[in-house]
């Protein structure tokens, strides 16, 4: 919950501010954002809040996963695709006639499902076939890899 509410923020905030701002201008910003956020991951990678501990509450889960979602830039990989909400780019011509609004929440909910989707499938292949003692032995610092991936959006994002 706490990263669909993350997501959420940024793509109302993205989408209010292509209602303002020409999307002309709002790209480069945004690529540029995303790359200096991404350069700023890469320098400073534990910069983000350590007060948790492993036991915590679904509150506190929710909280911590908002937190830890934004602190990384999560919502910012989105700014690409939802410069390119119009009518015009729906595939399902029910979705053609609906308010970007709704299409912007149609995002979220297609983002988180797809992030649910491949978190449960790593689980599931992690606990089942290569065992939990993996997790001691084969850390991945998905710091890195998570910085890497802002900074190519920014760069591919007036591409996109």
């Amino acid at each position: 919950m706490g990263h669909l509410l993350s997501i959420a923020v940024v793509v109302a905030l993205v989408v209010g501010l292509s209602s303002v701002i020409a999307v002309a201008y709002a790209r480069p910003v945004g690529a540029a954002i995303l790359v200096f956020f991404g350069v700023f991951c890469f320098v400073w990678p534990r910069a983000h809040p350590l007060w948790v501990a492993m036991r915590v509450n679904s509150g506190e889960l929710a909280l911590w996963s908002f937190l830890m979602s934004s602190a990384q830039g999560a919502g910012l990989m989105l700014f690409p695709i939802l410069l390119r909400i119009s009518p015009v780019m729906c595939v399902s011509p029910m979705l053609q006639s609906a308010h970007p609004t709704i299409q912007a929440a149609m995002v979220v909910l297609l983002h988180t499902g797809a992030m649910l989707a491949v978190m449960g499938a790593v689980s599931i292949l992690v606990s089942q076939y290569a065992g939990l003692a993996i997790l001691r032995s084969a850390w991945i610092n998905l710091d890195i890899i998570w910085a890497g991936a802002l900074v190519e959006a920014g760069v591919l994002s007036p591409a996109i």
